[in-house]
C-alpha cells in the first residue's frame, strides 16, 4: 500500500526541518520543566511509582492491554507502537489524562465512540493500521494538536475533524482519499497538511493562512486553484508525480516559499512572473516537458535560487 516516489526519497534531507516536526516522542517530552521517568512495563511503573506519567509498551508482542494498566491513573504518555493489538480494550478508555497515545503499526481496524473520553489528547498516532473511516468521535478530541494517519485505508473523514480546532498537524499520506470535508477550513491554527499518495484529482482545499507545509505529492492532480497564492505562510509545496499541465499564476504570490518540488508533471512552462518567489531556495522539477529556452528562462529568473530541471 506505501508508495515511495523517487522524488520524495531524494529529497528527504531538504525536507528534514519538517520530519523532526512529526516526532511524537520531542513533542510528548517538550516541556520546561524536568521530565517525569519513563517506564517500560506496567509492573515496574506499579512498584516503582504509581503515579507514574510516562509508559512505553513499544514493541513488546502484546496481544491485549494489561488490566493493571487502570491503576496507572496519571498516565498522560503511553507509546504501544509495533504490538500485535486488534481490539481496543476497554481498560485503555480509562486513562483520561492521557495527552499523547501512540497505537500506530499494530492491527486496528477502526476508531470507537469510546475515544471521546481521552479528552485531553494533544498528540494521537493511529499510522500504519488498517482503518478506513475516521468517525465523528474525532470532534470530540478538541485539545488535538497531532494527528497522525498515514499510511491506513481511509476513503472518508468525518466533517467531524472541523471541530479539532488546535490541530497544527494533520498527516493522512499514503491512503484512499480523494477528498476532505469542507470543514478543513476551521483548522485556522494548521501549519503541516500531509496528503501524498492519494487519490486527489482536484485540488479544492480551503484557505488555510497559517499552512507552512502542503505535500500532495503522487495523486492524480491536473491543476491548482488560483487562491493557493493567499496561503501566505507557506514554506514547502510538494506536487511531484501529478498531472499538473501548468501553474496558476497565483503562485508566485507565495512570497515565503522556501522549497517547490514538481518533478513528474506535465509541465511546460512556469509562470511569467516566477522570480517574485524571492524567497525560494529549492526548485526541483525533472521529469517535465520544458524548452531548453523555458529552462533558461527559469533559470535567469531564480538566481538565488537552486534549480533542478
Amino acid at each position: 500500500m506505501i508508495k515511495l516516489s523517487i522524488c520524495q526519497s531524494c529529497t528527504r534531507n531538504l525536507l528534514l526541518p519538517a520530519m523532526l516536526l512529526g516526532s511524537l516522542v520531542g513533542l510528548a517530552q517538550k516541556s520546561d520543566k524536568p521530565m517525569d521517568p519513563m517506564y517500560f512495563s506496567v509492573a515496574a511503573a506499579l512498584a516503582q511509582n504509581p503515579s507514574a506519567t510516562q509508559l512505553n509498551l513499544r514493541q513488546q508482542g502484546h496481544f491485549s492491554i494489561p488490566d493493571s494498566i487502570v491503576m496507572l491513573k496519571g498516565l498522560t504518555f503511553l507509546n504501544l507502537m509495533k504490538n500485535d493489538l486488534e481490539s481496543w480494550d476497554d481498560n485503555l478508555w480509562t486513562l483520561n489524562k492521557l495527552q499523547t497515545l501512540i497505537v500506530r503499526e499494530n492491527d486496528f481496524n477502526h476508531i470507537p465512540p469510546e475515544m471521546a473520553q481521552l479528552a485531553d489528547l494533544k498528540v494521537l498516532d493511529i499510522a500504519l493500521n488498517g482503518i478506513t473511516y475516521f468517525p465523528a468521535v474525532i470532534g470530540e478530541l478538541r485539545d488535538l494538536e497531532y494527528l497522525h494517519m498515514s499510511a491506513n485505508y481511509l476513503h472518508r473523514i468525518s466533517p467531524a475533524i472541523g471541530k479539532c480546532k488546535k490541530l497544527k498537524l494533520l498527516e493522512l499520506e499514503n491512503n484512499q482519499l480523494s477528498y476532505l470535508p469542507i470543514e478543513i477550513k476551521n483548522l485556522k491554527h494548521l501549519k503541516t497538511l500531509k496528503l501524498a499518495n492519494n487519490q486527489f484529482k482536484y485540488c479544492d482545499l480551503p484557505i488555510l493562512k497559517r499552512l507552512e507545509e502542503l505535500n500532495l505529492e503522487g495523486n492524480q492532480l491536473q491543476s491548482l486553484p488560483d487562491g493557493i497564492g493567499q496561503c501566505k505562510n507557506l514554506r514547502s509545496l510538494i506536487l511531484s508525480e501529478n498531472q499538473l499541465t501548468h501553474l496558476p499564476d497565483g503562485i508566485v504570490n507565495l512570497k515565503n516559499l522556501e522549497l517547490l518540488l514538481l518533478t513528474g508533471n506535465e509541465l511546460i512552462e512556469l509562470p511569467a512572473d516566477i522570480a517574485k518567489l524571492s524567497q525560494l531556495k529549492t526548485l526541483v522539477a525533472k521529469e517535465n516537458n520544458f524548452s531548453e529556452s523555458e529552462k533558461e528562462r527559469i533559470r535567469a529568473a531564480l538566481p538565488n535560487c537552486k534549480v533542478y530541471l
